[in-house]
């Protein structure tokens, strides 16, 4: 209800990706928007680091490989064990914060890709079908608060 009644895109965005990270079980994640043909991180979330330095880890080649994966396709990407998924590239390793699982979901309203959710944590296995689809839940909220607020501004 919370989202419904915000008309503020950067405050509807961090009130987004805040309460997915808390309900999925995410450490970090971020919230990107598409403007025209690309995408911009709207607002960045961690629990295990502050938010300059979190943006700048949510802005690695592979992260935004997954984003742009999924912006392309409106498919979801869940990924249990990121180094057994074909998103793992070993010149990652030692670069950035370890990836367990990751779970990126687009942001669609009446058809129009709007952009996507990325949520990560370092444990294998996060990211339970439950807490999916409450996920799925919450972006269908979102999208509307999001339409909404463009339209006002």
């Amino acid at each position: 209800q919370m989202l419904s009644q915000e008309l503020e895109l950067p405050v509807l965005m961090k009130m987004f990706v805040s309460i997915s990270c808390e309900n999925v079980g995410a450490e970090s994640g971020f919230v990107a928007l598409l403007e025209g043909e690309k995408w911009e991180i709207k607002s960045v979330w961690s629990v295990v680091e502050d938010p300059e330095s979190a943006l700048r880890e949510m802005q690695s080649p592979t992260r935004s490989n997954i984003v742009s994966c999924v912006l392309k396709t409106s498919v979801p990407v869940i990924v249990d064990d990121y180094q057994w998924s074909s998103f793992f590239d070993p010149k990652d390793v030692g670069k950035s914060r370890p990836i367990g699982c990751v779970l990126c979901l687009p942001i669609v309203h009446k058809g129009h890709m709007q952009g996507a959710i990325y949520l990560e944590h370092k444990a294998q296995r996060m990211f339970k079908e439950d807490r999916v689809q409450f996920l799925e839940l919450l972006i269908s909220q979102v999208s509307i608060s999001t339409q909404n607020s463009l339209l006002i501004a």
